[in-house]
């Protein structure tokens, strides 16, 4: 495989087979240009029970989030965390894991509609403070089978153009 050079502020989607582990094939992917990457962010790694008796807000003062980044929050502010949806809680760890330049983020067990809402989200997300990137894992699935590691660059219309 050939080494993957990232650049800052954009968006990234790896398509890569369902028996693929990232970790396997991250040393191929350059990561140079960032000061600091996130853990991977999915559907899994929210862990709601430690939260499950915290409001909205108060998960949002504890950790200082930006929660002009959380649209939901005035609609959501005093629901209990262990309240909301998947999608919620993955766009609240994109916002807790903001402060890194790259965040990598898997698309594994989501809908397609949450998976472009997440596209949307962080595309919106690229200049913010000093400019970020994301990384999407999208592993095969039994409607799509990829052959081999593609890497595009993606935009929040779905739009691939192959690196």
């Amino acid at each position: 495989m050939n080494k993957i050079f990232l650049q800052k502020e954009k968006c990234y989607k790896i398509n890569l087979p369902s028996d693929s582990n990232f970790y396997e094939i991250s040393d191929n992917i350059d990561f140079k240009l960032f000061n600091s990457f996130s853990s991977i962010i999915d559907a899994f790694s929210f862990d709601s029970e430690k939260y499950d008796k915290l409001k909205l807000f108060e998960y949002i003062e504890k950790y200082n989030l930006d929660k002009s980044l959380i649209f939901f929050f005035d609609s959501t502010r005093d629901s209990l965390i262990k309240q909301l949806s998947t999608k919620q809680k993955i766009l609240l760890s994109i916002v807790r894991n903001i402060n890194n330049d790259c965040l990598i983020i898997s698309l594994e067990a989501l809908s397609e509609r949450t998976k472009i809402h997440l596209v949307y989200f962080s595309y919106l997300l690229t200049n913010y403070k000093g400019g970020k990137t994301f990384v999407f894992l999208d592993y095969s699935t039994t409607k799509l089978v990829y052959d081999k590691i593609e890497v595009k660059t993606i935009r929040p219309s779905w739009v691939e153009e192959s690196l």
